[in-house]
């Protein structure tokens, strides 16, 4: 098995200890031998000593064990989990490329790239017949504001079918902009607009003129109790 994971950042490794004879069973009260290897770039492998002691959560054969900082600060790691005579040994590699410190999954706010649009899509969402503000801020492939100001906006939600069907639009007045840069898009959607099936639709922000789509997503429709009447 090929874990993913930070460099130099702890993990808390857990794994069952399999009985060799039946398979279908974890062997509880072992006392597992830890033999550890490093690995950096494409040099040798080097042994590795690992601190923490292999442990049995309760009477489960499955165990833990707590990999540091430090000892996780390789490029790969790789760790034989010996216990018993009839336990199957457990192989673990780490992969741990510092390439993958960079990795993240999916947008955090709605500050999105505007060259990757099409692979960063944002998630939207409103109570049934609620008024809602939102605050949709541009940004170019290096992170800078970009000046919405001039620009012809109109914000459209439509089903998600093909071909798909309009449900409602924003334009004019209800659009407005904020932020140092004027970057920050204020789309104000109505309670008439939200009085929509409790469902998930597809939002777009358009420059109508240039003909340039700027961001899209997910625009969900939430049905509960706690909606505005």
């Amino acid at each position: 098995m090929i874990i993913f994971h930070k460099k130099n950042t702890r993990f808390d490794l857990a794994f069952p200890l399999v009985d060799g004879a039946t398979p279908r069973l974890f062997n509880t009260g072992e006392s597992i031998t830890v033999l550890a290897y490093s690995q950096d770039g494409t040099g040798v492998w080097t042994l590795l000593t690992i601190a923490d002691p292999a442990t049995e959560i309760a009477a489960t054969g499955i165990y833990e064990i707590t990999l540091t900082a430090a000892e996780m600060n390789h490029d790969r790691v790789i760790l034989k989990l010996t216990g018993g005579t009839t336990a199957l040994d457990t192989m673990i590699e780490f992969d741990l490329s510092p390439n993958f410190a960079v990795f993240t999954l999916g947008p955090t706010s709605l500050g999105l790239n505007v060259d990757n649009f099409i692979g960063d899509p944002s998630d939207l969402g409103i109570f049934k017949k609620e008024a809602k503000s939102f605050a949709l801020t541009i940004l170019d492939s290096d992170g800078n504001a970009v000046d919405m100001t001039g620009k012809t906006l109109r914000f459209t939600v439509e089903t998600i079918a093909d071909p798909p069907v309009s449900k409602f639009a924003v334009t004019g007045g209800s659009i407005t902009l904020s932020g140092d840069d004027s970057e920050i898009v204020n789309v104000a959607v109505t309670s008439t607009n939200s009085d929509l099936n409790a469902t998930k639709y597809h939002w777009r922000l358009w420059d109508t003129v240039a003909e340039k789509l700027w961001q899209h997503g997910m625009f969900e429709i939430v049905d509960t109790s706690e909606s505005a009447t």
